[in-house]
């Protein structure tokens, strides 16, 4: 019997509460604040099912991936030294040099275990956080894009490169997002491997070929500015998930990781942290 995981092509869904949304996979967040509907297996093999042609293999298992994604919102300032929350998440899996990188452009991530939730949990409450949840099923190959908020017209951003270099440049339009890239790593313990890239995505789009196990096929992209000097991978154990927050420097409103992590209102200015759990599953 054989494991792989199977291509996606162009598919994913997207839950929320009381509707269910047929979204791209750069599509902002919805402010829904109720649980997302469960994804029942059988939903899950009709969707890949016309995208499965090429495995068709008799007795073969198809690893698939169902993102549970968080995103909590809470009043600007109010994460950004409580030091309680980043107690329980493991920020040590990358080089020190990286991670102080993303801390210098306004980020935080690392890995927490499930045991930790309902600390966290309790912490966010304490806060007034709002919960915005979504569950994305894709197959794997193409990566997963997360889109935060959309470029206001004309919209400077700055971050410093590996060089210690602050350079800046300004954004006509297009969504600030994440990029993350995954795989299985051991498809006995389901042990998954996530890289994380913060990009801004251009409007326009541009067709391209992409190589794939069974040959090329062209694929519609939008054109995107890549923050590559910030990309950090990450290895998560079953039911471990990734959270990515603000750093202390993101009260400089005009870096990479404040444009990506804050949301700001007529009234009010919110800080986001999001929380993504990556769930495989097997389907004959």
């Amino acid at each position: 019997m054989s494991v792989y995981l199977a291509r996606v092509v162009v598919a994913a869904v997207v839950m929320t509460a009381g509707c269910n949304l047929s979204a791209r996979l750069m599509e902002p967040f919805k402010r829904e604040s109720e649980p997302a509907s469960p994804i029942d297996r059988e939903e899950a093999r009709a969707i890949f099912a016309s995208s499965d042609g090429a495995a068709s293999e008799p007795g073969a298992i198809r690893v698939y991936l169902q993102f549970d994604v968080a995103r909590i919102e809470l009043p600007a300032g109010s994460v950004r030294h409580a030091a309680k929350v980043w107690n329980h998440v493991d920020e040590l899996q990358v080089d020190p040099a990286l991670s102080a990188l993303l801390a210098r452009n306004g980020f935080r991530i690392g890995v927490a275990s499930a045991s930790s939730w309902p600390a966290l949990r309790a912490l966010f409450s304490e806060e007034g956080a709002r919960v915005v949840r979504v569950q994305r099923v894709v197959q794997s190959g193409a990566p997963l894009w997360l889109g935060l908020e959309r470029i206001v017209q004309d919209e400077p951003i700055f971050f410093y490169g590996s060089d210690g270099r602050l350079a800046g440049e300004t954004f006509e339009n297009g969504t600030k997002c994440l990029r993350i890239d995954y795989a299985v790593e051991n498809h006995d313990q389901l042990r998954v491997a996530l890289t994380v890239t913060p990009e801004i995505q251009h409007e326009e789009t541009s067709m391209r070929w992409r190589p794939s196990e069974q040959g090329y096929y062209l694929s519609v992209e939008n054109e995107r500015r890549v923050f590559n000097e910030l990309r950090s991978s990450w290895q998560l154990k079953p039911n471990d998930f990734l959270v990515i927050g603000p750093s202390d420097t993101t009260r400089l409103d005009q870096l990479l990781g404040s444009r990506l992590l804050t949301r700001q209102t007529s009234a009010d200015r919110f800080d986001m942290i999001l929380c993504i759990t990556p769930k495989p599953f097997r389907l004959k």
